[in-house]
């Protein structure tokens, strides 16, 4: 994020995200996703929190709502890396009983990062606009 971009973090990791799909606009992507454009602008301006809309705008962009809301997990283009390394563990294993228990330990490893997100987060109400936001 740059020095001299004064919005909140998540904000500009929302644009990073949205920059790195494709959309060159807040409106373009508001469009596309059918999102109230002037909700979606007052998020990645950071006139208003995000919180609760950082998993529907996770799954349009293809990273992580961790990274949209703390900066960890998967950023953009860091999830493909990943998938492919995932995808050849995967065809190695020898059969599905073991597919099945690496499958088991991978939603564990998430739901624990979802739940650290939360919790970190916990306290951090959603802004207004003309109000407050989540730092």
């Amino acid at each position: 994020m740059t020095n001299s971009d004064t919005r909140p973090e998540t904000a500009q990791r929302l644009q990073a995200a949205r920059e790195a799909s494709g959309f060159p606009s807040a409106k373009a992507a508001a469009r596309r996703f059918g999102w109230s454009e002037d909700t979606y602008a007052q998020h990645e301006n950071g006139t208003r929190g995000l919180t609760r809309s950082a998993t529907r705008y996770a799954k349009a962009f293809k990273v992580s709502s961790a990274w949209i809301l703390t900066g960890e997990g998967d950023g953009p283009g860091e999830s493909s890396e990943i998938i492919s390394e995932l995808r050849a563990i995967v065809l190695a294993l020898r059969n599905d009983d073991e597919r099945r228990e690496l499958l088991q330990m991978v939603r564990r490893y998430k739901l624990g990062i979802d739940a650290e997100a939360r919790e970190r987060l916990s306290g951090e109400g959603e802004g207004h606009a003309g109000g407050g936001y989540e730092k």
